[in-house]
């Protein structure tokens, strides 16, 4: 999937809410969004991605919720009302957890890097290059095992009510 631009962004949103609804018989959505990259590419507009670092070096990146986040802004907050033994706890676990995943994801963007120059500048087979995309594979998946063992380890320290805070708060019903 095209990454737009936020100015590329804007435009779609401006020109959506100006248009008027009707049916595609053309493809739908998806020839729709075809067409706009179209039009952007042959305006010259760049494709450049906005690196959210390191979130989106996870193997699902979108779709976990991110415990640390909630404790961040949330630490003190009365109504979440953590005790100094649990923040004290949380913060040593996402010390821990921060240095793993900062370093896992720096190794993530450097192979994938490598792997992007491979596949453009570099006459390499598909069965040449799987071991790289294999090793990403496999580092994305350790560092969501850990965000996934962050979750379990921070969900832990919570009482239920604590709990029932974070979950409103990230705006996932059980």
């Amino acid at each position: 999937m095209k990454i737009f631009t936020k100015f590329g962004l804007l435009s779609l949103v401006v020109l959506s809410a100006a248009a008027q609804p009707h049916v595609q018989k053309d493809g739908g959505k998806e020839a729709s969004q075809k067409k706009c990259e179209k039009q952007q590419y042959k305006s010259g507009q760049k494709f450049k991605h906005e690196e959210r670092f390191p979130a989106d070096y996870f193997l699902i990146h979108k779709n976990m919720p991110h415990y640390m986040q909630i404790f961040n802004l949330f630490e003190n907050d009365t109504a979440l009302a953590l005790s100094e033994l649990q923040k004290k706890k949380i913060h040593a676990l996402r010390e821990k957890v921060v240095i793993k995943v900062a370093e896992v994801a720096h190794k993530i963007k450097a192979l994938e890097e490598k792997l992007k120059k491979k596949v453009i500048f570099v006459d390499m087979t598909t069965a040449e290059i799987k071991p790289l995309v294999v090793e990403i594979a496999n580092l994305r998946t350790e560092l969501t095992l850990s965000h996934i063992e962050c979750i379990q380890k921070t969900r832990a320290l919570l009482t239920e009510e604590q709990h029932n805070f974070f979950l409103e708060k990230l705006e996932i019903e059980k």
